[in-house]
C-alpha cells in the first residue's frame, strides 16, 4: 500500500524568493523616472542655453557621475539588504540574526530615500560647477534651472522610492521577519508617523511644483518650463497617490473586513497588517483585542459547561463584583425517585453513566425555556427561570420544561418535580477568586418542600398556588388541596398539571 505524499507547501511570493532584487527594483524604477524627467527638463530648458563646448562638458560630466555614483549607491543598498534577504529566505538561526533582519528590513525605506538624496541633490551644483570651470561663463539662469531640475527629479526618486519600498516591506517582508511580534514596538526601527507621511506627500506633489513654477517665472518667464513642471507634477502626483493609496487603504480595508467578521460573531481572524506606524499599532491593538475576546469566549464556553452559559455570561459581566439583587423567579427542583437502592445495584461507572443519560434531556428542557441549572444535588438538580435571564413568563416556562422532562424521562426511571414562584436574592456569593451564582430565599426552600411532597401525593409534578396564578388559561391543573409540608407552618395549596 502506498501512502499519499504530504501536501506541498504553498509557493512563496516572488518578492520573498528574491527579496533583494525586489527591493532594488522598487528604488530603480523611481530613480529611472526621475532621470527621464531630468533629461526632458535639460533638453527643454538647459541645453538651449549652453554652447557646444559646454554641452560636451555637461554630457561627459553626466556619464562620469552616473558611472561613479549610482553603482556605489545601489551597491550600498544591496549590502544593506543582503543579510536580511538571506535570513528571509532560510529563516533566522539566532535571535541576534532575527533582530538584525528586522532592523534592516524595517529601515530599508529610509535607507532607500537617503541614498536617492545622496545621488540626486549634489547634481544641483556638481554639473554647473563642472561646466563653469571647464567652459566659462555660465549664465545665472542655467544655475537656477539646474537646481530646479534636480529638485523635481530628487522628489520623484526619493519619495516614490520611499513609499514603494515601504509598501513592499510591509506587505511581504514584515510578516516573515516579525511573525506575531508587535512591529510598532520593535526596537531599532526608524518610524515616520502618518502625519509626516502626509506632509511628505503634500511637499512633493503640491508645494514643490508651486515653488518650481514661481522660480521658473522669476528666472525666465518661459512657457515651456511651466508646462514641463505642470505635466511632471500631474504624473508624479498620480503615481504617488497610487502608492499611498496602496499603502494606507489596504490595511484599512483589511481592518474593515475583520470588523465585519467579528460583528457576525467570528473571533478566528487575525490581521495580516505589519507596519511600524500608527496603522500597524492599530492593527496590533485590534489583534490584541481579538485575543482577549477569544479567551473570554473560551472561558465562557468552558465555564458554561459547568454552570450554564447564561450564568457564565452573567458572572463574566459582573467580573469581580459580589452581591445580588431581588428577583421574581420560578424555582424548579428535580429528584430521581428510589435512587438509593438503584445506586446500590450499580458500579460507580454505571451510576455516572445513568445520571448523564437521565440528566441530559432534562437539562436540555431547561435550556429550551431559557432557564438555568444552578446546582446538581447528586440524584437531582435545582433550576431557575427568570434569572439570570429575565423573563415575564418564567412560571409558564418552568411548567413547560417540567412537562418535557416528564415526557423524556427514561423508562423505568421515576422523577419528582416541585415548582414555586416567588422573590429571591440572586447573585454571586463567595470570594472574588472563587464565586458561584446562586439564589437565596424562602421561595427556594418552599420549592424543595414541594418536590419532596410529590412522593406522598404520588404525582410527578407539583406546583404552588403562586406559580399556578401566573399560568395562562390553556394550562390544565388539578388541585391537590392544602398540604402540610415539612418545615412550613401553614398549609400550602398545591396543583398538578393535568397531563402529568
Amino acid at each position: 500500500m502506498t501512502t499519499a505524499p504530504p501536501p506541498a507547501d504553498p509557493p512563496r511570493p516572488w518578492a520573498l524568493r528574491h527579496p533583494v532584487l525586489a527591493s532594488v527594483l522598487c528604488i530603480l524604477v523611481p530613480n529611472a523616472l526621475g532621470s527621464v524627467a531630468n533629461i526632458l527638463y535639460n533638453l527643454l530648458n538647459i541645453a538651449p542655453r549652453l554652447s557646444p563646448a559646454q554641452t560636451e562638458v555637461f554630457n561627459r560630466s553626466i556619464l562620469v557621475y552616473n558611472l561613479l555614483v549610482y553603482p556605489a549607491l545601489f551597491g550600498c543598498f544591496i549590502a544593506w539588504l543582503l543579510p536580511a534577504g538571506r535570513t528571509l529566505q532560510r529563516g533566522a538561526r539566532t535571535p541576534a540574526e532575527a533582530e538584525d533582519c528586522r532592523r534592516r528590513v524595517g529601515n530599508s525605506p529610509f535607507v532607500a530615500a537617503a541614498l536617492a538624496s545622496l545621488g540626486w541633490l549634489p547634481c544641483a551644483f556638481v554639473f554647473p560647477v563642472a561646466i563653469a570651470i571647464a567652459e566659462p561663463p555660465l549664465p545665472g539662469a542655467v544655475w537656477a534651472h539646474f537646481a530646479l531640475s534636480t529638485l523635481v527629479s530628487w522628489a520623484i526618486a526619493a519619495t516614490q522610492g520611499f513609499f514603494a519600498v515601504d509598501l513592499l516591506v510591509s506587505r511581504r517582508f514584515f510578516g516573515p521577519a516579525f511573525g506575531t511580534d508587535r512591529v510598532s514596538e520593535a526596537p531599532g526601527l526608524w518610524r515616520l508617523p502618518l502625519s509626516m507621511r502626509f506632509l511628505l506627500v503634500y511637499l512633493s506633489t503640491s508645494l514643490l511644483p508651486i515653488a518650481s513654477i514661481v522660480a521658473i517665472t522669476l528666472a525666465s518667464g518661459g512657457r515651456a518650463p511651466l508646462l514641463y513642471v505642470a505635466a511632471v507634477s500631474v504624473l508624479f502626483g498620480l503615481g504617488l497617490a497610487w502608492l499611498t493609496a496602496r499603502t494606507f487603504l489596504g490595511p484599512i480595508a483589511e481592518l474593515h473586513a475583520a470588523l465585519a467578521h467579528v460583528k457576525e460573531g467570528g473571533f478566528d481572524v487575525r490581521l495580516d497588517v505589519h507596519r511600524a506606524d500608527e496603522l500597524g499599532a492599530l492593527a496590533e491593538g485590534f489583534d490584541e483585542m481579538l485575543r482577549g475576546l477569544r479567551e473570554r469566549e473560551r472561558i465562557r464556553d468552558t465555564f458554561g459547561r459547568s454552570v450554564g452559559r447564561h450564568v457564565a455570561t452573567e458572572l463574566l459581566r459582573q467580573e469581580h463584583r459580589l452581591g445580588g439583587e431581588t428577583r421574581d423567579v420560578t424555582i424548579l427542583f428535580l429528584d430521581i425517585r428510589d435512587f438509593t437502592p438503584l445506586a446500590a445495584r450499580m458500579s460507580p461507572t454505571e451510576l455516572v453513566a445513568l445520571l448523564n443519560r437521565v440528566f441530559g434531556p432534562m437539562i436540555q428542557a431547561v435550556w429550551e425555556e431559557r432557564g438555568e441549572v444552578l446546582t446538581f444535588l447528586g440524584d437531582g438538580f435545582v433550576a431557575v427561570f427568570g434569572a439570570p435571564l429575565p423573563s415575564d413568563d418564567h412560571a409558564e416556562r418552568a411548567v413547560r420544561a417540567a412537562g418535557r422532562m416528564h415526557e423524556r424521562c427514561d423508562p423505568g426511571i421515576r422523577i419528582g418535580i416541585g415548582i414555586h414562584t416567588g422573590p429571591v436574592v440572586a447573585g454571586s456569593v463567595g470570594t472574588p477568586e472563587r464565586k458561584q451564582y446562586t439564589i437565596i430565599g424562602e421561595a427556594v426552600n418552599l420549592a424543595s418542600r414541594i418536590e419532596s411532597y410529590t412522593k406522598e401525593a404520588k404525582r410527578p409534578i407539583l406546583l404552588s398556588a403562586e406559580t399556578a396564578a401566573r399560568l395562562g388559561d390553556g394550562v390544565g391543573l388539578d388541585p391537590i388541596g392544602p398540604a402540610r409540608l415539612k418545615g412550613v407552618a401553614e398549609l400550602v395549596p398545591l396543583f398538578a398539571p393535568r397531563q402529568a
